[in-house]
């Protein structure tokens, strides 16, 4: 059967039939999209099953030594708080976050690492480098640290 496209689609208005453009950001947004699946796939492969896309982008997030309350979280994850408030809980029960009283505010609790979410950690780190080591090796000595220079100049 033929990939369908919305070429077709007689509502669709001028430009925007068709395959998606091909500007810099659908590239950007591609390569990290790639990167993620990549990653949590690889994770999921080394026994961490627990670590999901949806789960990633909270990680993420998360600082590896204070750790960060819900709404902070939240914010810099870009998700309700009701959102970070459920992928806590699925952490939570997984072992990899704990809550812990906040020592500036008794009300409060911090989302921060466990030592099983520690050493999660260590293996992410361990995934990402064989990941960046697999793609230098495809771009090859003098692409890869271009790439790596120019995405560091890369602000908005």
């Amino acid at each position: 059967m033929p990939r369908s496209t919305r070429r077709d689609d007689p509502d669709l208005p001028d430009g925007l039939a068709g395959d998606p453009p091909d500007h810099i950001g659908w590239l950007l947004w591609r390569a990290s999209e790639a990167w993620v699946e990549r990653f949590v796939s690889e994770m999921q492969a080394r026994g961490w099953p627990e670590f999901t896309l949806s789960r990633s982008r909270l990680l993420s997030c998360l600082d590896r030594g204070s750790g960060a309350r819900l709404g902070d979280l939240a914010g810099r994850a870009g998700l309700t708080k009701q959102a970070a408030q459920q992928l806590v809980d699925e952490l939570v029960a997984a072992g990899l976050i704990a809550r812990r009283p906040d020592p500036t505010d008794a009300r409060a609790k911090l989302i921060a690492f466990t030592r099983r979410g520690l050493r999660f950690l260590k293996e992410a780190d361990a995934v990402k480098a064989g990941l960046e080591a697999s793609l230098a090796s495809r771009l090859g000595p003098r692409d890869f640290p271009q790439l790596r220079r120019l995405l560091t100049r890369v602000e908005f």
